[in-house]
């Protein structure tokens, strides 16, 4: 398991902050309402909707390979106007997941990459009910993939979008919901804090 996934915050607070008309420098993106942990420094939770697409929620074939799971999740992320080379991306994805397999364990895979060229944040979610060989941690079948393209100068965010990340895919009611999502939207809400 990545050490940048492990760190996650087991209060789960949140502060909602009132709607401004402040953007992303980069990416133009309302940060209106958006999430802040409070004041407690290990509450890093982050609201991950601003991040997340229907458009971008993949449901798999039984059968698929990890190989052919990681290109359909990575082209489709790449796709988003945020990454702004699409190439250098699915490779970076294949090289990460060449240095040790982003399948955590529980049946989740979170493969990831930080790039300089990404102005935002993106994420792609993969369901497959049947499962895919991922060569987890714990050798199960991994049947939701959460895809994260990352600006590389954004490591603190990052951070706090992977402690997100683990902290809400440890919660196995949250995880059975999201196998049996049968919609982007149903997926996307399962994953939206707030």
């Amino acid at each position: 398991m990545d050490e940048e996934f492990r760190q996650s915050n087991p209060q789960g607070e949140f502060l909602r902050i009132p709607p401004s008309k402040h953007q992303h420098p980069r990416s133009g993106r309302a940060l209106d309402g958006v999430r802040k942990p409070l004041s407690k420094p290990h509450s890093v939770l982050i609201d991950l909707g601003p991040y997340l697409s229907a458009q971008r929620v993949i449901f798999l074939q039984d059968g698929v390979t990890k190989d052919q799971a990681l290109r359909t999740l990575a082209v489709t992320t790449a796709n988003d106007p945020s990454v702004t080379e699409k190439d250098a991306f699915i490779q970076a994805i294949f090289e990460r997941e060449e240095v040790s397999s982003t399948g955590v364990g529980g049946g989740i895979a979170v493969p990831h990459a930080k790039l300089p060229f990404n102005l935002d944040f993106v994420m792609t979610i993969g369901i497959c009910p049947g499962g895919i060989n991922f060569q987890a941690k714990d050798n199960e079948p991994v049947n939701i993939l959460v895809m994260i393209a990352a600006p590389e100068s954004e490591r603190t965010t990052y951070l706090r979008v992977l402690a997100t990340v683990a902290a809400l895919l440890k919660d196995r009611e949250l995880v059975e919901r999201l196998r049996a999502a049968r919609s982007g939207t149903e997926a996307i809400d399962c994953l939206s804090v707030g």
